[in-house]
């Protein structure tokens, strides 16, 4: 398991664009990653949440987002996501689920 944060000082508002750095709160985050030598990979990620101050912003608060990392909502890293999608198309159903398991 790795213990993460970003180390950003500020984070664009996903609504209005601009930048945004008074921080509302801190949580952690869990999502899983392509296993490392037969291992799986668990990274948690702490995230802090932003107040965007522009009144006529439609968000009043958002969570930073790590470039290359994190996506909205995701649990999965892009490269696990990427590999468990060409196991998918690849294979799909129950042998797909083998295979995936096998990868931890």
């Amino acid at each position: 398991m790795l213990d993460v944060r970003a180390a950003a000082y500020a984070a664009n508002c996903p609504g209005c664009g601009t930048s945004a750095s008074r921080v509302h709160g801190r949580y952690q985050r869990q999502l899983l990653d392509a296993p490392l030598a037969g291992t799986p990979v668990v990274i948690r990620l702490t995230v802090r949440r932003f107040v965007c101050d522009v009144a006529q912003c439609v968000r009043r608060t958002f969570v930073e987002q790590v470039p290359g990392l994190t996506t909205p909502h995701a649990r999965y890293s892009p490269p696990l996501r990427s590999a468990l999608t060409a196991v998918a198309v690849a294979l799909a159903g129950r042998a797909g689920a083998r295979l995936a398991g096998r990868w931890a």
